[in-house]
């Protein structure tokens, strides 16, 4: 298991803070994209590094791989970076 009871509502309540201001971001309409993909950018590292203590080493590197992976596969399908 990755993460006890705890951890996981830390981690929820983290990406529930997350979620919100990246909508906000997307739905801003007077940012451009390039804009709009430097304070994602900046949001998705400041998450990644709030949520790093709830995790171990080995198990913090695993997810933080697969959520920035993630994180571009995003960015590309809204055409944000190429």
């Amino acid at each position: 298991m990755f993460l006890n009871i705890t951890k996981i509502s830390k981690f929820k309540a983290a990406y529930n803070n997350y979620a919100i201001k990246e909508f906000k971001i997307l739905s801003n309409k007077k940012l451009s994209n390039g804009d709009k993909y430097s304070q994602l950018k900046q949001l998705n590292d400041e998450f990644v590094v709030n949520v790093s203590p709830l995790f171990t080493q080995e198990n913090y590197t695993k997810w933080e791989g697969w959520w920035k992976y993630d994180f571009q596969r995003k960015m590309k399908r809204k055409g944000f970076i190429q």
